[in-house]
């Protein structure tokens, strides 16, 4: 806590440091600091997430209204690290704390368009409260009870047992696939992954073409031209597959694209008689014209 507050100046971090001896009275605690801080003590979020996963109802309303004492931007960036500190400890499973994370990107942009930090507070310990129940429902395998056999009864002869076949799992959607990467890209790089959400739209995927629009402006295509062949591109490559190929399309420019699929779904007998007479065969011709 001392080190991130620094703001990785070391005579900062080190007059933090000495500021801290001196008001835990030469006993440095973890809750002491906070306190000196201004931050969330790290029992508060242990406390949080164990009284979620355990529906600890009463003990969750007190520990959310410790919780509302704090900044609530610096709330949700403590309980950002903290997922992360969890992700290398492998405490919850990876697809439940993609959720998480999610849902504490969407109860920044509630706080930048001035919701109130206790609703969204709430809101957000609910949401991940159901995704936590969700989970555990998935991990429910129902069991099929035997019949005891009677006593003297004689068993039938069987014949041997056929392996059962196993059904092929089908494949997820692109655009839940399209979630997924944000989410990936937020636990590699916060910053990109926040970017990247802000500012890329998922629009399609067909024939391993992964289309997506772009409202990036010249500093947001700074961050994603300066990670895209590190981390952008083998993270969709990882959901998409190798041979997928990256289309992005400018807002103005999907735009175009839409009209003209919207005009060749409207107008097929003109389309038709445009291949014949004009050899236009597809909307890449047509958006040409």
């Amino acid at each position: 806590m001392i080190a991130r507050s620094g703001g990785g100046s070391l005579r900062d971090t080190l007059t933090l440091l000495d500021q801290a001896i001196n008001y835990s009275a030469g006993h440095l605690k973890t809750a002491s600091i906070a306190q000196m801080l201004g931050m969330v003590d790290a029992q508060i979020l242990e406390d949080f997430f164990n009284a979620l996963s355990d529906k600890q109802g009463a003990r969750l309303q007190t520990l959310l209204g410790l919780l509302e004492e704090h900044e609530i931007s610096m709330v949700l960036e403590e309980m950002g690290l903290f997922l992360k500190a969890c992700l290398l400890d492998q405490r919850f499973p990876t697809t439940l704390l993609e959720k998480f994370l999610s849902t504490l990107a969407q109860a920044k942009q509630l706080v930048a368009l001035g919701t109130d930090g206790s609703f969204v507070l709430t809101l957000s310990a609910l949401k991940m409260q159901a995704y936590i129940q969700e989970h555990a429902n998935t991990l429910q395998v129902p069991m099929t009870q035997t019949p005891a056999s009677t006593p003297n009864t004689p068993q039938p002869q069987t014949s041997k047992p056929i392996a059962p076949t196993t059904k092929p799992t089908p494949s997820p959607d692109a655009s839940a696939l399209f979630a997924k990467l944000i989410a990936n890209l937020r636990l590699s790089n916060p910053k990109l992954g926040e970017t990247f959400e802000h500012c890329i739209r998922f629009v399609s995927f067909k024939d391993q073409v992964l289309m997506w629009e772009s409202r990036a402006n010249q500093q947001d295509k700074a961050i994603l031209g300066k990670y895209y062949k590190s981390l952008i591109v083998p993270q969709v490559q990882a959901l998409y597959g190798k041979d997928v190929s990256i289309k992005p399309m400018k807002a103005d420019v999907l735009q175009k694209h839409n009209n003209c699929q919207e005009f060749m779904a409207n107008h097929q007998p003109l389309m038709k008689a445009m291949t014949q007479h004009l050899n236009i065969t597809g909307i890449e011709e047509l958006e040409g014209c």
